[in-house]
């Protein structure tokens, strides 16, 4: 698919926006945003300025760069993944129909994780819808 606006406009089509908020107050604004690109395979988070993005290919399995560390997410057909850091276990967990669970991973990717996840939940809905 070209890059042009058409290509912008027809891609727009076929994404999925979540604002994630910690406060359900009015006028709250999100603390995050979560995105996924079916055309691309691509999860989208962006806290403030700080954006992360997972990349793939139809080969293999995706990666994230997190803290300048580049992980790779491999997920079985079964909803479980793990996302390796080169050869250590960072974190693993399930992907169900409506819900994901991170069962073990460092403090300190807590909250990026919970963001990920949000994603993840998003393709996972996809791939259900047969969207």
């Amino acid at each position: 698919m070209g890059h042009g606006p058409i290509a912008q406009a027809i891609s727009t089509l076929f994404s999925t926006y979540y604002s994630v908020y910690d406060s359900n107050e009015e006028g709250a604004k999100p603390t995050a945003n979560v995105s996924y690109y079916p055309l691309k395979d691509e999860i989208l988070i962006q806290i403030g300025e700080q954006k992360w993005r997972t990349r793939s290919d139809i080969l293999g399995p995706s990666k994230v760069t997190f803290e300048d560390v580049e992980y790779v997410i491999h997920e079985k057909i079964t909803g479980r993944f793990s996302i390796m850091d080169g050869n250590n276990v960072a974190a693993e967990g399930v992907c169900r129909f409506r819900s994901v669970v991170v069962n073990s991973y460092p403090k300190k990717m807590e909250a990026f994780l919970a963001y990920l996840a949000v994603g993840l939940l998003i393709r996972t809905l996809f791939g259900e819808l047969g969207v």
